[in-house]
């Protein structure tokens, strides 16, 4: 099916020699436009672990994210530090921090070891970068500063040097323990304009090189164009967020329809359609969540979904229903 565009020329979508289907795995890591297009394949109940350290948003930490993985060097005690009340770790999103330094470390530890496990056998590793900018503590790498004093840190902006000499160093590693993981790789369309329109565009320039050099570099890595869709097909304001940095939902939705077009297993289009009305009858808040007739509506969405899980029990409906809060 083509999809409809508000400008006259559409840019070509990829056309990948594989196609993701419900039986396999997925890990997306990234800057938060890698958490849209994951929220997204979540919804559909597809088995994939999000953003395991949080939001990533420069190659380097990314790079560091999955070095940390593959060598099962999972958070210890004595890098967590304490900032206004929570324990904190430079590798995690404030999202895993806690006024108790043994719970957040458990927080952490459970989801590294989840992460571990999917990653070793995952199917596809679908990566966004955000900028090329970067920050160091006392000369360490850090993915999240905290809101610690902006004087405590060093910024850098990487070189496409650097970041290629990284994610090569990990991407072998990466396949030497999972040799069939294809990568999808995609630069992050969300402006960045703390760095000032020239500062962002630069940015982008270097992420865009450096994903072109990859993807020349290595048969397994494959380039969506989500930043170019959005700067190119759909380059007006009324696609931006009030921020003018962020793409609307409308914007982002008309991206991850162009991606599922050239990702998503087409024979399981039918099936995707009935997951996709279970999850919006089931995320439906009524007026009276006590009446029968809400009662009835529920046990008829209970027993299609009792119907799905038999008939396809190789989807992994856990997260889907976290999702839903079930």
């Amino acid at each position: 099916m083509k999809r409809p565009t508000p400008w006259p020329q559409a840019l070509p979508l990829p056309h990948w020699p594989f196609s993701l289907a419900y039986r396999h795995r997925l890990m997306a890591l990234g800057s938060c436009f890698a958490q849209e297009m994951g929220i997204r394949l979540a919804r559909l109940a597809y088995n994939i672990d999000l953003q395991p350290f949080g939001q990533i948003y420069n190659p380097l930490s990314l790079a560091d994210s999955l070095d940390r993985l593959l060598a099962g060097r999972g958070p210890e005690e004595e890098e967590l530090f304490l900032h206004q009340g929570l324990y904190r770790h430079f590798a995690y999103h404030t999202d895993f921090a806690h006024p108790e330094k043994e719970v957040a470390l458990k927080l952490m530890q459970q989801r590294f070891e989840g992460a571990k496990a999917q990653l070793l056998q995952a199917d596809y590793l679908l990566l966004t970068l955000g900028t090329a900018y970067y920050y160091t503590y006392e000369g360490q790498l850090v993915n999240n500063c905290h809101k610690l004093p902006k004087k405590q840190f060093e910024r850098q902006q990487m070189s496409i040097t650097e970041g290629l000499a990284a994610l090569k160093r990990v991407f072998r590693a990466l396949w030497e323990l999972n040799p069939s993981c294809q990568i999808i790789l995609t630069v992050s369309p969300i402006r960045h304009l703390k760095d000032g329109a020239q500062g962002n565009q630069r940015s982008k320039a270097r992420l865009l090189l450096l994903a072109e050099a990859l993807e020349e570099e290595f048969a397994q890595l494959h380039y969506f164009p989500a930043y170019e869709i959005l700067l190119d097909e759909l380059r007006d304001y009324r696609f931006y967020a009030l921020d003018r940095a962020h793409p609307t939902n409308e914007a982002v939705d008309y991206i991850y329809q162009g991606f599922g077009q050239s990702l998503l297993a087409q024979e399981e289009q039918g099936l995707r359609e009935k997951i996709t009305k279970l999850y919006k009858a089931f995320s439906h808040r009524p007026n009276w969540p006590d009446s029968q007739a809400h009662q009835d509506f529920l046990q008829r969405q209970n027993d299609q979904l009792a119907a799905l899980k038999q008939a396809h029990p190789a989807i992994s409906w856990t997260k889907w229903e976290m999702l839903l809060g079930r």
